[in-house]
C-alpha cells in the first residue's frame, strides 16, 4: 500500500471556495491561504447563530498503545461515510502540533485513505496559528503583536481526501491539557452541517472526560453520540501481548484486554451519552477475534461495527455511519457533567479518579495541599479540573495496563490556568513539557528541489 504522504499528494483536491460552497459559505467570507486552506470569517457564524444546531458526535478511544488506535483516521472516515449515506457532515479536529510531528507521535491528519489535506501543510506551519500563539505567549509580545496575530482565533477550513469539509482549530494535548479542538470551531461546524464529527485526544479517561466536563460545560454543548475506537491489536496489548505477537491470534489476551474497552464504555455511559464501538480493522485481525469482540461489546448492551476507513476511505465507514445516525435519531442523549463545578478541588479530583480511572483513593502531597489552599484563598477554585496524567494507563502508572483496580492516584501539585478557566492537577510522573525521543522524526524530514516535502510520515 502507498504511504500516507503518497496518498495525500495524489489527492484530487477542490479549491477551498468550492468546499465552502458545500456549506453555504460565500467566497467573500473566507480569508484564503492559497488555493486549499482558508479561515472562516466571523460574519458566517453571525449569520447562522439562530439556526438549530446539527448533531454532535464525539470520537474517542481506548487507552493508547504502541499498536495504534486510529482515532483521527476513524473520525475523518466517519465524516466521509456520513456524506456517502446522504448526510451533510463535517469533521471538526485539532490542529497538529509541531512537537509530535517532529518527535515520536507523528501528525494528526489521519492516515491511509482517511486523511485531511493538504496533509504536509496541515502538519507543518498550516495557517500559522501555533506560531501566533507562541509569539503572543509572552505578555509584552501579546500587547505588541495582538493586531498582527488576531487571525489565529478564526477556525481553519480544509477538506478530506473525498472533499468532505473539515474544520481544524486549536491543538492542546489531552494528557496535560484538555485535548479538544476549540469551542468556536465546534459551534461553527454545528451550524454549518447536520452532523459534526469531533474528537478528543488519547483515551476516553482523558480526552472524552475533559470534552464533557470542561469543553461541553463551558461551551454549552450537548453531544448526541460517542464513537469509541478500538483495535484488536491494542486490546491484545492490554491483555498482555507484546509487540512481536500482535499479529498472532490470541483470544484469551483479547478477552483480558477487553476490560480496558469495557471500562471506557462504562465511563462514557456515566455522562448519559449513548455510544457505539468502532473496530478499526487491521489485515491481521482474524474472524474469530472479530466475532469475539463483537460478542463481548454486545453483551454490554452496545453495538460493535467494523471500520475499514484506512484502506477504503468513506466506503469503509458506511456501516459505522448508519449506526451513528441510528443512535442519534433513536436513542436520546441525557448528557450531564460528572461533577458539580462548585464542589471543592479535592472532591472534584477524587470523583474523576474513582469514577473514571477506577482508583480506590487519592493521595495529595504536601505541595498539592499548599497549592489548593492558595487557589481557594484567591477565589479561583470554582472551576473545572483538568487532570494531567499518563495516557498509557487508566491509573497514574503507565505500566498498569487493562483496567487496574485498587490503586492509589497521587496528586503531586495543582496549578491554576486562569486564562483557560480551569485548575490542572499533576499526577504521577507526568511531564508538562514532553521531550523528544533519541531519534526524532525530524531527522528523516527533508525538502526536495521542487519543493516536495519527504519523510514526514
Amino acid at each position: 500500500m502507498k504511504t500516507d504522504v503518497q496518498i495525500a499528494q495524489e489527492a484530487k483536491m477542490l479549491y477551498i471556495d468550492k468546499i465552502a460552497e458545500q456549506l453555504g459559505i460565500e467566497k467573500e467570507d473566507l480569508f484564503q491561504y492559497g488555493h486549499y486552506m482558508a479561515k472562516i470569517e466571523p460574519v458566517v457564524y453571525e449569520r447562522l447563530k439562530d439556526k438549530k444546531d446539527g448533531k454532535l458526535v464525539l470520537v474517542t478511544a481506548i487507552s493508547p498503545t504502541p499498536a495504534g488506535e486510529g482515532k483521527t483516521t476513524v473520525n475523518i472516515g466517519l465524516s466521509m461515510g456520513l456524506n456517502k449515506i446522504g448526510k451533510k457532515a463535517i469533521s471538526a479536529l485539532r490542529e497538529p502540533s509541531l512537537g509530535p510531528s517532529f518527535g515520536v507521535k507523528g501528525g494528526a491528519a489521519g492516515g491511509g485513505y482517511a486523511q485531511v489535506v493538504p496533509m504536509t501543510n496541515i502538519n507543518l506551519h498550516f495557517t500559522g496559528d501555533f506560531h501566533a500563539i507562541t509569539a503572543a505567549n509572552n505578555l509584552i509580545a501579546a500587547m505588541l503583536d495582538n493586531h498582527i496575530h488576531q487571525g489565529n482565533v478564526l477556525p481553519n477550513l480544509v477538506q478530506t481526501l473525498e472533499n468532505t469539509p473539515a474544520i481544524l482549530h486549536g491543538g492542546p494535548f489531552a494528557n496535560i491539557a484538555h485535548g479538544c479542538n476549540s469551542i468556536l470551531a465546534t459551534k461553527y461546524a454545528l451550524k454549518l452541517a447536520d452532523y459534526t464529527v469531533t474528537e478528543a485526544g488519547f483515551g476516553a479517561d482523558l480526552g472524552a472526560e475533559k470534552f464533557f466536563d470542561i469543553k461541553c460545560r463551558m461551551g454549552d454543548l450537548h453531544p448526541n453520540a460517542v464513537v469509541i475506537v478500538a483495535t484488536i491489536r491494542a486490546l491484545k496489548h492490554h491483555g498482555g501481548v507484546t509487540k512481536e505477537d500482535y499479529d498472532k491470534e490470541n483470544l484469551d489476551a483479547l478477552r483480558n484486554g477487553f476490560e480496558n474497552l469495557k471500562k471506557h464504555m462504562e465511563n462514557v455511559a456515566k455522562f448519559g451519552v449513548p455510544s457505539v464501538v468502532a473496530i478499526n480493522q487491521f489485515p491481521t485481525d482474524t474472524e474469530a477475534e472479530i466475532e469475539l469482540l463483537k460478542e463481548l461489546v454486545e453483551k454490554e448492551g452496545r453495538k460493535c461495527v467494523l471500520s475499514q476507513v484506512f484502506a477504503k476511505g468513506g466506503e469503509g465507514a458506511v456501516d459505522l455511519a448508519k449506526e451513528v445516525v441510528r443512535v442519534c435519531e433513536e436513542e436520546e442523549s441525557h448528557f450531564k457533567p460528572l461533577y458539580d463545578v462548585n464542589d471543592t478541588i479535592e472532591n472534584k479530583i477524587t470523583t474523576i479518579a474513582k469514577e473514571i480511572y477506577g482508583a480506590k483513593d487519592v493521595i495529595f502531597t504536601k505541595e498539592a495541599k499548599k497549592s489548593i489552599k492558595r487557589i481557594v484563598e484567591n477565589g479561583m477554585d470554582k472551576v473545572p479540573v483538568c487532570m494531567a496524567k499518563t495516557q498509557y494507563s487508566l491509573s497514574d502508572d503507565p505500566k498498569l495496563l487493562g483496567a487496574p483496580k485498587d490503586f492509589e492516584l497521587t496528586v503531586r501539585n495543582v496549578r491554576i490556568s486562569n486564562g483557560a478557566g480551569f485548575v490542572v492537577a499533576l499526577t504521577g510522573d507526568i511531564m508538562t513539557m514532553p521531550g523528544l525521543p533519541k531519534v526524532p522524526a525530524a531527522n528523516n524530514i527533508d525538502i526536495k528541489e521542487d519543493g516536495e516535502i519527504v519523510g514526514l510520515f
